[in-house]
């Protein structure tokens, strides 16, 4: 794991975690408690993904577009909610 500075001045610093699983790459990302992604799952923005068998628990992408939004990265947001717009 390895504890990384906020991308941007005012933002909070976060952790991660990069993993290969049955050939699989995954980017685990965390932060405190009290940060911008933490508010959004305890408004209970989670929604479970199962991928064989196994359900993980995941931020809904409605979410992450707002939290994107809220850091100014808006290709982010423009591409989740591009998809979005095309799964409907």
């Amino acid at each position: 794991m390895c504890i990384r500075d906020s991308f941007k001045e005012g933002y909070p610093d976060y952790y991660e975690l990069k993993l290969k699983i049955n050939d699989t790459l995954v980017h685990v990302m965390g932060e405190y408690d009290n940060d911008l992604y933490m508010s959004m799952i305890n408004k209970g923005n989670i929604v479970p993904i199962k991928i064989n068998d196994i359900s993980i628990p995941c931020l809904a992408l409605e979410s992450e577009a707002e939290a994107y939004s809220e850091m100014k990265r808006n290709k982010k947001v423009r591409l989740i909610r591009d998809y979005l717009n095309k799964k409907d």
